[in-house]
C-alpha cells in the first residue's frame, strides 16, 4: 500500500545518501564512503518495499549500479568505479530524455503536464535542453574525477552538482510559469 509518506522516501534517501557519503568520506575515506552509500541505498530498497510493497524501477536500477560499482571499488581498491556512478547516472538521464523524444514521448511533459499546459514544441525544446544539461554534468563529473583530487570530486559531487541542478530546475519552472494550469473551481 502506497502512502504520501512512503512516496516521500524517494526524496529523503538521495539526500541521506549524499550526506552519508560525504560524511563517511570526510571521516574515513573513499572506501568507507562507498560502503555507506551501498548501505543507504540498500536500506532505501528495503524500507520502500516494506512500506509500499514495491520498489520503483528507477530505485532498483540505481541500487544495482551502486552495488556493482561499489563492490568493484571495494574489491579492487579502485575509486574510479564509484566515481563513475555519477557519470553513468547523468548519462542515463540524458539518454532517456533523448530516446523518449525520438520515440515520440516527452518525459518532462509526462512528469509535469498536470501542472503546466505548455505546447508540444516547448516541451520538446525543454527536454533537449535538459538532456544537454545532464550530459554536461556527466562530462564534468568524468573530468573532475579524472583530473582533480578526490576531495575536489567529493565536494563537487556533493555540493556543486545538486546546487546546479536546483538552479537549472528553478530556471525551468520560471520558464514554464507562463503555462501554469489554473485551478478549476468546484462550482
Amino acid at each position: 500500500m502506497s502512502s504520501p509518506r512512503a512516496e516521500s522516501l524517494n526524496n529523503v534517501f538521495p539526500v541521506l545518501g549524499m550526506a552519508g557519503f560525504a560524511l563517511a568520506w570526510y571521516i574515513a575515506g573513499i572506501y568507507a564512503a562507498t560502503a555507506v552509500l551501498m548501505g543507504i541505498i540498500t536500506l532505501q530498497v528495503v524500507v520502500q518495499f516494506a512500506l509500499m510493497r514495491r520498489v520503483p524501477m528507477q530505485t532498483l536500477c540505481l541500487w544495482a549500479l551502486v552495488v556493482v560499482l561499489g563492490v568493484l571499488t571495494l574489491l579492487l581498491r579502485d575509486k574510479a568505479f564509484i566515481q563513475m556512478k555519477t557519470t553513468v547516472v547523468y548519462s542515463v538521464f540524458a539518454a532517456a530524455l533523448i530516446i523518449a523524444d525520438v520515440l515520440g514521448k516527452n518525459l518532462l511533459r509526462l512528469m509535469l503536464e498536470k501542472f503546466f499546459n505548455a505546447p508540444a514544441a516547448v516541451w520538446r525544446r525543454l527536454s533537449i535542453i535538459a538532456a544537454g544539461y545532464f550530459f554536461l554534468l556527466a562530462l564534468c563529473n568524468y573530468f573532475v574525477a579524472r583530473y582533480f583530487s578526490e576531495g575536489v570530486w567529493v565536494s563537487i559531487k556533493t555540493f556543486a552538482f545538486p546546487a546546479a541542478t536546483f538552479v537549472f530546475t528553478a530556471i525551468l519552472f520560471i520558464f514554464l510559469y507562463r503555462y501554469i494550469k489554473e485551478e478549476e473551481s468546484g462550482e
